[in-house]
């Protein structure tokens, strides 16, 4: 083979025996991807040529060639040097050297530094790294580099480029060695298609290069590789060398690595001890003190001086604990059973002053080898102590305070609770509308005491100019602390001599006076805990606890109030300007909803009204009044009592609405105006005929029982701004399942100006329940509005649909015949009619409301004394009879002689059943069935 061949080859080392010599003879074979064992060199492909020129190449160096027979190989790996060394004397100084750098190397970084020095410098190659394998094991990085001394210039591309990347693995060089974990050599790497760096390297001048596995107990940890100007030949001599010296390289690194980490956590632990809040102290298995650590000296007042060495059952331990302490650790030394070790305690330790406290503690045993040692977590939990029973306090006072809206019994179980639990006295007081101050609530330890406390605020009240006490605290809403009351410092607010004598008299001793301040900051009043008899004295800490104390107390009252004044609100409301109850409108469901906004009299001015003018005809009416308070409610009663009266001669939607826009000019007093829509509807049979007209006001929407919804109506002016308010009607039709949505702006504007629900918002929210009825109707949209603005809208929010109902559903059909099922109320009638309605062209008209009187007085009796909910009609036709029955679940009763004179309630309704039909009777065998027949052909006028 040529010297100069190109490519990579292969040597392999075969041990041939001759009569002059048994040596190692080296046979030269084409090198093949995968053709080496574990263990030996390896070559791979060329990488790829790289990314930019650089203008750092440096010419190859002549190689040394040795002939071996009539042969010559490149020994470019380990050619005699300008400093005349064989290769073989090479590797012998690369092994010293190593080693040299391995002993004096103090960290794992510096033994990677000494080790690549060693080998490049040793063995005359340009350039060397480092490379180590991630910690999430999905890449191998450089971390270390280095080159000749008088390569820097030249090297640095190379560095620089080797530093920035990361290989997985199998990608070059060093990707290669780490998925083989075994060693390879390149000849030249500007030409290896694997080699990501191989345009720098070309600008650089390096060619050939090695690289070899680092290993450790965990395996493969790294990837040294090394670059020379020259285009090397292998060398697998210099390969196994380089493999044992990567073994070596490992243990080092983990080795010193490990070194490290104990220094580093001795360090760690240091700072933690130093800097630890919690208590550290740790104990041999003598039980005397080996670490005491900063927070130990602040918590139990020794220094660490006097700590060490001593016992710690004498130290920390109080004496009732010292015995089980002691057997504790005798018998874990004895057996190795612990009952605290790894367990998180809640004891009580000792001061040097010898106080007592409660602490929370948590002891480890430290896994050293000899004697066990022991370290014990200590934290002072007093103040936690407090803070539980604080919450607890708090928690019992939020139940009480939630149990009930009365404000006396709020501010008497304030009392109640805080004494004897926190203090000796108790007592609240409230500031007035009239700025005068009383008290309404206290609370003495002794409880023939308690009268005293409103005895003395009866003869001196507090004043808002006093410079102490109660006054003070509601006129600046500053608590007052006094942690002891020395005799005089409340003489100040003390009016005359009995007053002061009294207040001496009850041997007052620590007081805490805070504000009931609203989160409004209204102030309503004081609370005052105070301790006399008992010698406790409070702490600058229990402020916080009675500062809360007195929040949550003027939440509760404030709360207390409001619902008051809604309550007087929606009182007001359900009585001036809502109608008391729906009526009930044949086939016809009505839903209504109303929320209510404000507080006290900022009352809105929504109203709606459904009520009958005439023969199966109602109107329906729905309306805003400008602004809010007592002025808007008397409009808004006006509009509604004078829509009444105007509907008693005029039905016309225009002209109703007409009528009202002129008692509005007329009897305003200010520029309040309102808007409305006013409908008349007549409806029978699954049908309702809607004739409407809006002033000003939000147009209905009719909601098809298909899905579809649309506006109704046309829009008109505003009512009481124009005499001509440009009216008009406008008359729709609805079947079975549509319905009709009245609301007002409250419904579209709930979260103005931030967002507005716009007619096809609301649109879609309706469609979503159309078909299903007035009441999902009304629940959808109410829900959305409430789900968007919650539960107390900033304007008031009205409601009103109208949903028309299918024909009463005959089934069971005889000879012309029905049977109903009804809910028992007050609308059933209408329902029985209805259903006779339908058999008219069978039985004739006058015949037909003969029946529909029977029908009525059955039904109605059944509903006034049925005991369920529901009720059973029955008409059938058979044999020339017509029979008319009504059943329930009712006790039955005797049929009484039906009376005659009509003007008699009692026995009326049997009395037209007698005379209508030709035979009636009462069957109470199951339930109560009353029946009545007429005989066919039916004899008019009967």
């Amino acid at each position: 083979m040529p010297a100069r061949a190109c490519g990579t080859i292969r040597i392999d080392r075969t041990t041939t025996t001759s009569a002059k010599n048994a040596s190692a003879r080296p046979t030269i074979r084409p090198a093949t991807a995968g053709a080496y064992p574990r263990g030996a060199g390896r070559v791979k492909a060329s990488e790829p040529a790289c990314r930019r020129p650089l203008p750092c190449h440096n010419p190859i160096r002549p190689k040394r060639v040795r002939r071996i027979g009539s042969m010559e190989i490149n020994g470019g790996g380990l050619a005699p040097d300008r400093d005349g060394l064989a290769p073989a004397d090479k590797r012998l100084a690369v092994q010293s050297a190593v080693a040299r750098a391995l002993s004096e190397a103090t960290t794992a970084g510096d033994a990677a530094r000494r080790v690549l020095e060693s080998i490049g410098g040793t063995l005359g190659w340009r350039f060397g790294a480092l490379w180590e394998v991630s910690g999430d094991g999905e890449s191998i990085r450089c971390i270390e580099s280095w080159h000749a001394p008088d390569a820097a210039g030249q090297a640095k591309p190379f560095e620089e480029e080797s530093r920035e990347a990361r290989f997985a693995a199998g990608e070059g060089l060093p990707g290669r060695v780490w998925e083989s974990e075994t060693p390879a050599w390149i000849r030249d790497v500007t030409v290896d298609t694997n080699f990501p760096r191989a345009a720098v390297a070309a600008q650089c001048g390096v060619h050939g290069a090695f690289a070899f596995p680092i290993r450790s107990m965990r395996g493969l940890i790294g990837v040294v590789e090394f670059f020379t100007e020259e285009k090397a030949e292998p060398d697998d001599y210099l390969l196994d060398l380089m493999v044992t010296i990567g073994l070596q390289l490992g243990q080092q690194i983990e080795r010193t690595r490990a070194e490290e980490a104990v220094r580093a956590s001795e360090a760690r632990k240091g700072a933690m001890l130093a800097a630890s809040l919690d208590c550290i102290v740790s104990m041999d298995h003598q039980g005397r003190v080996l670490e005491f650590n900063r927070a130990a000296e602040q918590t139990f007042g020794y220094s660490t001086e006097e700590a060490i060495g001593r016992e710690m059952a004498e130290l920390i331990i109080p004496p009732s604990l010292r015995d089980a302490h002691r057997k504790g650790l005798k018998r874990y030394l004895e057996t190795g059973y612990a009952v605290v070790i790894g367990k998180r305690l809640e004891i009580t330790a000792m001061r040097a002053d010898g106080t007592e406290f409660p602490v929370e503690l948590t002891i480890t045993r430290i896994d050293l080898e000899g004697p066990p040692t022991f370290t014990g977590f200590i934290r002072d939990i007093s103040d936690r102590k407090k803070r539980e029973e604080f919450d607890g306090y708090l928690a019992e006072a939020g139940a009480l305070l939630g149990a009930t809206l009365d404000v006396h019994e709020i501010l008497e179980a304030v009392t109640r609770l805080a004494v004897p639990r926190i203090a000796d006295w108790c007592a609240i007081d409230l500031l007035g509308d009239d700025g005068r101050i009383r008290r309404v609530a206290a609370a003495h330890t002794d409880a023939s005491k308690t009268e005293l406390a409103y005895e003395l605020a009866r003869r001196w009240p507090a004043q808002l100019d006093d410079p102490f006490g109660f006054g003070k605290v509601i006129r600046t809403g500053e608590p007052e602390f006094v942690e002891q009351l020395p005799t005089g410092v409340i003489d100040p607010a003390m009016r005359d001599d009995e007053y002061r004598e009294t207040v001496r008299s009850l041997g007052l001793r620590s007081m805490i006076m805070v504000p009931l301040r609203t989160p409004g900051g209204q102030v309503l009043g004081g609370l005052a805990l105070i301790t006399a008899q008992s010698g406790r004295l409070f702490e600058q800490q229990d402020v916080l606890l009675v500062l809360e104390i007195g929040r949550r107390c003027a939440m509760a009252i404030d709360n207390a109030r409001l619902y008051r004044e809604r309550s007087e609100i929606a009182h007001t409301l359900q009585q001036s300007l809502l109608p008391p109850r729906l009526p009930a409108i044949p086939g016809v469901a009505v839903e209504a909803r109303f929320l209510p906004a404000g507080e006290g009299v900022e009352m809105g001015g929504d109203f709606y009204d459904v009520f009958p003018i005439g023969d199966r005809r109602w109107a329906v009416t729905i309306g805003d009044v400008c602004g809010k308070g007592p002025d808007a409610a008397a409009l808004t009663a006006l509009v509604r009592y004078t829509l009444r009266a105007v509907t008693m001669h005029e039905h016309r939607p225009e002209r109703v609405l007409a009528l009202l826009n002129e008692a509005i000019l007329r009897d305003r007093t200010d520029d309040r105006f309102c808007s409305a829509v006013f409908a008349v509807v007549e409806g029978e049979h699954g049908s309702l005929r809607v004739k409407l007209a809006s002033g000003g006001h939000p147009l209905p929407l009719v909601i098809r029982g298909d899905g579809r919804v649309e506006p109704a109506g046309r829009g008109g002016l505003l009512l009481g701004l124009w005499e001509d308010a440009k009216l008009a009607t406008e008359a729709i039709e609805l079947s079975a399942g549509d319905a009709l949505l009245f609301y007002t702006d409250g419904v579209t504007d709930a979260l103005a100006p931030e967002r507005i629900i716009d007619q096809r918002t609301l649109s879609k929210l309706a469609a979503e329940s159309a078909g299903q009825g007035a009441a999902a109707i009304a629940e959808r949209v109410e829900r959305a509005v409430i789900d968007e603005s919650g539960p107390e809208p900033r304007d008031d929010i009205a409601l009103l649909v109208l949903g028309v109902e299918a024909p009463a559903a005959l089934t069971g059909e005889r000879t012309g015949g029905f049977e109903l099922t009804l809910e028992s109320r007050p609308q059933a009638a209408a329902a029985a009619r209805e259903a006779v309605s339908s058999l008219t062209d069978q039985l004739g008209q006058r015949l037909v409301d003969d029946i529909k009187v029977l029908v009525t007085e059955l039904v109605t009796n059944s509903c006034r004394h049925a005991e369920s909910g529901t009720l059973g009609v029955e008409l059938g036709i058979a044999d020339g009879v017509v029979t008319i029955a009504v059943h329930d679940s009712g006790r039955g009763f005797e049929p009484p002689v039906p009376k005659r004179d009509l003007e008699l309630e009692s026995g009326r309704g049997l009395y037209i059943v007698d005379a209508l039909s030709d035979r009636w009777g009462v069957d109470s065998s199951a339930g109560t069935r009353v029946w009545a027949e007429l005989d066919l052909p039916y004899e008019d006028g009967r």
